[in-house]
């Protein structure tokens, strides 16, 4: 008898404004959130996680909800529109203001999301660096870049051509608010 287990694709929620780290290290839900989803949603690994497959099972079996509110092993997902450059040996990414600052560590392990937000791979956090939104802020880290990685321009023209890359990303208004930008570096 043959046995085909289906393995269920889902998108993950790159909304992480709810996910708080505690003190203990675990990762979990805000109260205000915890009854409206599961920690697993926000996960960038929500499709290869051996104990969401058994919660699933479970839930399936028994006809359950199971909302998953603590992990020990929730990697934060980063999402890229374009991958181009992820899979250099080290790279950085830019994200506007300070929240993934707060939210990541260095030695951290997060999931690398492609535009249609499923992992491409997992990458450990080797940079966090909050500076200026403007061309000396980003000076010394545009080159590195995931986007630039493979361009042949000087620092000044790599940290110019980011800001444009940003702004196109974000649009005007948003990238007009932030004054400072978070570098991830892999």
């Amino acid at each position: 008898m043959l046995c085909v287990t289906r393995r269920e694709n889902f998108m993950v929620d790159t909304n992480v404004r709810s996910v708080k780290r505690t003190d203990t290290g675990a990762t979990i839900l805000t109260k205000a959130t915890a009854k409206m989803s599961s920690l697993c949603n926000h996960c960038a690994m929500i499709d290869h996680c051996e104990h969401r497959a058994q919660i699933s099972s479970a839930a399936h079996a028994g006809k359950l909800t199971v909302s998953v509110t603590n992990c020990a092993e929730y990697r934060y997902p980063i999402h890229f529109v374009d991958t181009k450059g992820t899979n250099a040996h080290s790279f950085n990414t830019v994200r506007l203001g300070e929240a993934w600052s707060k939210r990541l560590n260095v030695g951290d392990t997060v999931g690398l999301l492609n535009h249609e937000k499923r992992l491409i791979t997992t990458a450990q956090v080797r940079l966090i660096e909050v500076v200026s939104l403007d061309t000396v802020g980003l000076l010394p880290y545009a080159s590195q870049n995931h986007m630039l990685i493979d361009e042949d321009i000087d620092a000044d023209q790599a940290a110019d051509k980011l800001l444009k890359i940003l702004r196109n990303s974000y649009g005007k208004l948003v990238f007009e608010r932030n004054r400072t930008a978070t570098i991830i570096g892999f």
